[in-house]
C-alpha cells in the first residue's frame, strides 16, 4: 500500500477516532466557544493532511510482520493527533496565519486558547498510545519523541533569536524537529509495536534520519524557489526569522553586501518585489546550490541504506516508492529559476 493509497484507508478511520475525542469533550460544556473551537480544530486535522507519520507507523508495522490491523491504525492516530498538537503549538511560535488553507487556531481564538487546544490535542494522543503501555521499548520511543520535538522547537525559538547559527546547530535543530519525529520514531514505532529487534530500530534510526533530514531541506528549497504558491508561502521561513541553512550560507560564505542584504530582510514581512530580490540573493550567493547539495547527500545515504533492508521485501517497494517521490523534480526544482 503506497502512501496515496494508505490516506484513502487511513482518513474515514482517523476521522472517526478524532470526532470520539471532540463529541467527548464538548459534551461537557455547553460554552458556545469551545465547541467552535473544537470543530476549527477538526476541520484543520482534516484538511489536506499527507498522513506520512502514521503512515510509516502502518508501513513499518508490516514490514516487520505485525498482524493486529486495527490497533495499528488507533495508534497511528495517536501519532497524528502528536503531529496536529505540534503544528498548533509551532503556528503560534511562528506566528502563522493559515494551516491547510484554514486560519490558525491562535488568530481565531487568541493564543491561549490555541495553546490548550493543542495541549488537548497532546492528551488524545496519549489516550491511544496508554492502549499500549504494557510495551517498555515501544514507550521509551515514544519518551524520546516527545523529548525531542520540544528540544527541536526550543532551539527554533532560540536560533531565530540569535544572529548567527551554525552549521551544527541547525540540522541538529532539523534532526529534532522533523527527521526524528517525522520518520525515525513513526518507523521505529511500528517496528516496536510488531516485536522488531535492537538492530531493526537502529536501522530505522539511521534510514529515518537521512530520508528525514532530505524531506525537510527539500522542503525548505521548495519554500524558497517556488513561485506558484500562495505569496505567504514564499520565503515563508526568511519572513518568519527561520535560521536555516540557507541563512547559514550566506553568513558563511556570502559577501559582505550579501549579508546586509539578509539582515535587512530577516524576519519581516515582504513585499512581491522584495521576495524576487531574496530569491535572487540566495541563488546569486550560492546558497540554494549549497543546500542541494547538502539534500542530495542526505538522499544518497538514504539509498545507500535500503541496501541493507532488514524487512520483509514485499514491503520495501513502498518505502522505495515514497523516497523516489520525495527525490524526484528535486534537481530541477533546485536549478536557478528567474
Amino acid at each position: 500500500m503506497n502512501i496515496k493509497e494508505f490516506s484513502s484507508f487511513f482518513h474515514p478511520q482517523y476521522k472517526e477516532i478524532l470526532e470520539r475525542h471532540i463529541k467527548d469533550c464538548a459534551s461537557q460544556t455547553n460554552v458556545n466557544v469551545i465547541h467552535e473551537t473544537l470543530e476549527h480544530t477538526q476541520k484543520i486535522a482534516l484538511a489536506g493532511a499527507k498522513y506520512i507519520r502514521p503512515y510509516l507507523v502502518y508501513l513499518m508495522y508490516n514490514a516487520q510482520g505485525g498482524s493486529d490491523k486495527k490497533d495499528i491504525i488507533s495508534f497511528a492516530s495517536g501519532v497524528e493527533m502528536f503531529h496536529l498538537f505540534c503544528l498548533v503549538h509551532d503556528d503560534i511560535f511562528d506566528r502563522g496565519q493559515m494551516r491547510r488553507g484554514i486560519p490558525t487556531l491562535h488568530t481565531q481564538f487568541a493564543e491561549p486558547i490555541a495553546v490548550l487546544i493543542g495541549d488537548l490535542l497532546l492528551s488524545w494522543a496519549h489516550d491511544e498510545f496508554s492502549k499500549y503501555s504494557e510495551e517498555g521499548v515501544l514507550n521509551n520511543i515514544l519518551a524520546q519523541m516527545k523529548n525531542e520535538v520540544v528540544i527541536g522547537e526550543i532551539m527554533d525559538v532560540l536560533l531565530a533569536k540569535a544572529d548567527y547559527a551554525t552549521h551544527a546547530d541547525i540540522i541538529k535543530k532539523t534532526e529534532l524537529k522533523t527527521a526524528y519525529y517525522t520518520f525515525v520514531r513513526p518507523m521505529q514505532e511500528g517496528v516496536a509495536l510488531a516485536g522488531g529487534s535492537f538492530e531493526k530500530l537502529k536501522w530505522c534510526e539511521e534510514f529515518g534520519n537521512a530520508l528525514g533530514m532530505a524531506f525537510q531541506l527539500r522542503d525548505d528549497m521548495l519554500d524558497v524557489v517556488d513561485t506558484t504558491g500562495l505569496k505567504n508561502k514564499q520565503m515563508g521561513d526568511l519572513q518568519e526569522g527561520q535560521q536555516t541553512l540557507f541563512t547559514y550560507a550566506i553568513q558563511e560564505f556570502g559577501t559582505e553586501a550579501q549579508k546586509i542584504e539578509l539582515a535587512k530582510m530577516y524576519g519581516t514581512i515582504l513585499s512581491d518585489e522584495e521576495i524576487i530580490v531574496a530569491r535572487q540573493l540566495f541563488r546569486d550567493s550560492g546558497a540554494i546550490a549549497y543546500v542541494a547539495k547538502c539534500t542530495n547527500e542526505y538522499f544518497d545515504t538514504a539509498e545507500k541504506l535500503l541496501a541493507d533492508w532488514p524487512f520483509d521485501m514485499e514491503w520495501k517497494k513502498y518505502i522505495i516508492d515514497l523516497l523516489s517521490s520525495l527525490r524526484e523534480g528535486f534537481d530541477e526544482m533546485s536549478e536557478p529559476v528567474t
